[in-house]
């Protein structure tokens, strides 16, 4: 790679599948950035990203899933 990232003092507050189809299993009052919506200003943040840095999208690659997108895919 031609970086390297590191964390200090990273918490992860994650939920996790609970299994055999379950809902997802998120600790008291951990999932609310599950449901966060972006404001203006971080669309705005995430358009200026993607235009000036991002240079592949699999989500515009028709040719890669023939049989389909993945699920992410529909996610605005």
């Amino acid at each position: 790679a031609p970086f390297v990232v590191s964390y200090r003092a990273y918490s992860a507050d994650a939920c996790v599948p609970a299994g055999d189809g379950r809902p997802l299993s998120c600790p008291a009052g951990t999932d609310r950035w599950m449901n966060r919506q972006l404001d203006d200003a971080e669309r705005g943040t995430v358009a200026w990203a993607k235009r000036d840095y991002m240079r592949y999208n699999y989500c515009d690659d028709g040719w890669r899933f023939p049989q389909g997108f993945p699920a992410e895919c529909s996610r605005g």
